[in-house]
């Protein structure tokens, strides 16, 4: 369980690495690698799936949960405009993993980023020096390392990196502040009992 171990996260410089509030950029041009499946151990022996689409990437209920309180799943696999919300991929995407934005269709902002990606020794460091680059709290946890800011609700959004031996999971609420960050943690939780398939 990913427990919130940020009491205070400095300001973000610049942008971070998948904060761009996303627009609707139909018909781009910019290619994105498509994820593949594979099955990595983790350190519990439990097995990671890459998801390919972004039904698989938080359980049923959460899903359900977005959709009763009107957020539409607008960007990545099985989304309104699929791979082309983005101007471009996100690094997770480029690292051959997924990223899915959940939105209010009457606006072109999200609400909630979703990402997953594999790593393996090499990506992991150049993905940890990015992170610590962008400003980022680093927290290592147990079989994991942490990077995230709390954000608040003016412009800086609740951000949280889960960095694992052969994974990278990223969830980003637009708007962040303290609850926010609190429900990106329960989200980032979320996603990796889903994708370890346990």
């Amino acid at each position: 369980m990913i427990r919130r171990v940020l009491a205070a996260s400095p300001l973000l410089l610049g942008l971070v690495l998948v904060g761009c509030t996303p627009a609707p950029l139909v018909g781009s041009e910019a290619s994105t690698p498509t994820p593949t499946a594979t099955t990595a151990p983790d350190a519990a022996g439990e097995p990671f799936d890459v998801p390919t689409d972004c039904s698989a990437v938080l359980p049923q209920e959460r899903l359900d949960t977005l959709a009763s309180t009107g957020l539409v799943l607008l960007g990545g696999p099985g989304g309104r405009y699929g791979d082309d919300y983005l101007a471009e991929p996100t690094p997770e995407q480029q690292a051959g993993g997924i990223t899915c934005i959940w939105g209010d269709p009457t606006t072109e902002e999200s609400a909630w980023t979703v990402s997953v990606a594999p790593l393996d020794p090499a990506g992991q460091q150049a993905v940890q020096q990015e992170l610590l680059a962008q400003g980022l709290a680093e927290v290592p946890v147990e079989d994991y390392t942490t990077f995230g800011q709390v954000g608040d609700d003016d412009h800086e959004p609740a951000i949280l990196n889960v960095l694992r031996e052969e994974s990278w999971i990223s969830v980003l609420a637009t708007v962040g502040g303290d609850a926010a960050f609190d429900e990106v943690v329960v989200l980032a939780d979320e996603v990796a009992r889903t994708v370890y398939g346990s």
